[in-house]
């Protein structure tokens, strides 16, 4: 077996190094509330979506999503405003 992908990877942890700034991390709680997706040009290719660009060449869109949905708000709402009762209105 040959790797094709070698990388330096650890659960962080507090107080850990960030390997980019060199500063000390902080472990927080979180709700993933949304999110976006870059594609780049995975469906432009597809889908044959182009532009032309102001040179009059003709190019690959690059293409995203982002999707917040109305369960996840509504979620995240409970779980921030709830106590052992239910959700505090």
């Amino acid at each position: 077996f040959q790797a094709d992908i070698v990388a330096d990877i650890a659960e962080p942890y507090n107080g850990a190094e960030c390997k980019k700034c060199g500063g000390e991390l902080e472990l927080i709680r979180a709700i993933e509330f949304g999110h976006i997706f870059k594609y780049d040009h995975f469906y432009s290719e597809h889908h044959d979506a182009y532009f032309v660009d102001q040179d009059g060449e003709k190019k690959l869109m690059y293409m995203g999503a982002y999707g917040i949905g109305i369960g996840r708000a509504i979620a995240t709402v409970v779980e921030t405003h709830h106590d052992d009762k239910g959700i505090i209105w």
